[in-house]
């Protein structure tokens, strides 16, 4: 469990860069040394497991939870950070090649890193993203699509993969409508839609 926001006594929420552990989800352990942790406090980040390693990529730093406010727009982030045991961290890089971004999605495809989606402030208090950004160690990024990906701009989804294939299911679109559209990629560029129930809530 990497990072985050703590809702404190005093009702303000608190970013975290602490690392806990746990081998059966019941009892955790802190696997740094208090205040140790190298990379800044954040949350919506993302992480993911590689050959080994694990990356922690973006978020925001602000204070402020509300995204029409500048301060979150300004302190959305762009790093890639790299652990091999949780607790010493190296910054591969402090500004990759893909926008900065919170509320993304990173999985694993063959031997590279896709990144997905995300918040991402656009014209027009546009915020939710459809790009789609390939990495093989983290530091060096390409845009997978060269125009905007099939799936609706989304924040909050989820992707995972299963057999192969990348899933993109859920999350918000650019009206700040909920969706439960299903969509599969094999290769991060071609989307195909699997599903859509048709369930939009504000």
């Amino acid at each position: 469990m990497i990072g985050g926001s703590e809702l404190s006594s005093d009702g303000a929420f608190y970013h975290k860069n602490d690392v806990w552990s746990s081998t059966d989800g019941k009892n955790w352990v802190r696997v740094h040394k208090l205040n140790s942790v190298a990379f800044p406090w954040r949350k919506p980040h993302q992480v993911t497991q590689k050959d080994g390693r694990i990356y922690l990529f973006g978020g925001n730093d602000s204070r402020n939870s509300d995204s029409r406010h500048a301060s979150v727009r300004r302190d959305l982030k762009s790093d890639v950070w790299s652990s091999t045991d949780g607790a010493s961290w190296t910054e591969i890089t402090p500004s990759a090649a893909f926008p900065p971004r919170y509320q993304h999605q990173v999985e694993v495809l063959g031997d590279a890193l896709y990144l997905i989606g995300g918040f991402v402030p656009l014209e027009g208090f546009r915020y939710a993203n459809n790009d789609v950004w390939k990495s093989t160690d983290g530091a060096n990024w390409v845009e997978v699509t060269t125009v905007v990906a099939k799936f609706n701009p989304s924040r909050q989804h989820r992707v995972v993969n299963f057999k192969d294939t990348l899933y993109l299911t859920g999350g918000w679109n650019p009206g700040n409508l909920l969706t439960s559209q299903v969509w599969s990629s094999t290769n991060g560029k071609d989307w195909e839609l699997n599903l859509s129930v048709g369930f939009e809530a504000p």
